[in-house]
C-alpha cells in the first residue's frame, strides 16, 4: 500500500486528503518509484481550486518529485532497481510516497547532486533553462528583466543569467524582498507595485531597455 493525497473536490487546502492506495505493478514502459522528495508548485492549486479541471476523480496533485527506483517494466531498460530519479511533468500523481511513471519521463540524477535538490527544482529549472536559452538565448551584457526575483524561478533565473554574463533587473512586490534578489544576483531591484518601474528601467538601462 501506498499513502497518496487526493483531491476530494475543488476547493482550498482543506481538500486534500489522505488514502492509501495499492500500487500495481508497473506497466510495460513503468517504473515504481519510491519517492524521497516531491516538489510544490502553484500550478498544483490550480488543479487543487478547480481553476483547471481534473483529469479524473479524486486525482494525486504533483507533477514533480524523486527518488529511488524499486521496479521496471518488462520493455525498460535505461533504468533499474536502486537508481535514484527525477522527473517533471504529465502524468500528475506527485503526492504519493510511491508512484508508477512512464520512465521516458525520468532523469537519472547524478551522484554530485543530492535528491532534495534534484526533486525540488526539475520543473523550475527547466523552465528558466527555456526562458534563457531557447525562448531567448541571453548573452554577457544583455540588460534582461525578471519579475518576481525573489520567488523559486525568478532566484534561478537571475542566478542563471548573472552566471551567462547579462545584468538583470528584478521585480519584487514588497521592499522585504529586495534583498533576497539581489542576493540572488540582480544589479538592480525595483517595486511591481511602482507605477513608474518602466521608467526606471529605461533610465537604467540609458534607454536602451530590456
Amino acid at each position: 500500500m501506498s499513502l497518496a493525497m487526493i483531491i476530494s473536490q475543488p476547493g482550498g487546502p482543506e481538500v486534500l486528503k489522505a488514502v492509501e492506495r495499492e500500487l500495481v505493478s508497473p506497466g510495460p514502459d513503468e517504473v515504481s518509484i519510491r519517492q524521497e522528495i516531491i516538489g510544490v508548485n502553484f500550478v498544483d492549486i490550480y488543479f487543487r481550486s478547480g481553476l483547471y479541471p481534473q483529469p479524473y476523480p479524486q486525482a494525486v496533485p504533483g507533477f514533480e518529485g524523486a527518488g529511488v527506483v524499486t521496479a521496471t517494466g518488462s520493455n525498460v531498460r535505461s533504468f533499474a532497481a536502486g537508481d535514484r530519479v527525477a522527473y517533471t511533468g504529465n502524468p500528475m500523481g506527485a503526492y504519493a510516497e510511491c508512484r508508477n511513471i512512464p520512465a521516458s519521463r525520468l532523469i537519472r540524477i547524478p551522484d554530485g547532486v543530492d535528491t532534495r535538490t534534484a526533486g525540488s527544482t526539475m520543473l523550475r529549472g527547466l523552465t528558466a533553462h527555456m526562458l534563457l536559452n531557447k525562448v531567448r538565448e541571453v548573452r554577457a551584457g544583455d540588460w534582461i528583466l525578471v519579475h518576481s526575483a525573489a520567488g523559486g524561478l525568478g532566484q534561478i533565473v537571475t542566478r542563471w543569467a548573472t552566471m551567462k554574463g547579462a545584468r538583470v533587473i528584478g521585480t519584487t512586490g514588497s521592499p522585504e524582498k529586495v534583498a533576497t534578489a539581489r542576493l540572488a544576483g540582480a544589479s538592480e531591484v525595483l517595486l511591481h507595485t511602482d507605477a513608474a518601474w518602466p521608467d526606471k528601467v529605461r533610465d537604467i538601462t540609458e534607454g536602451y531597455g530590456v
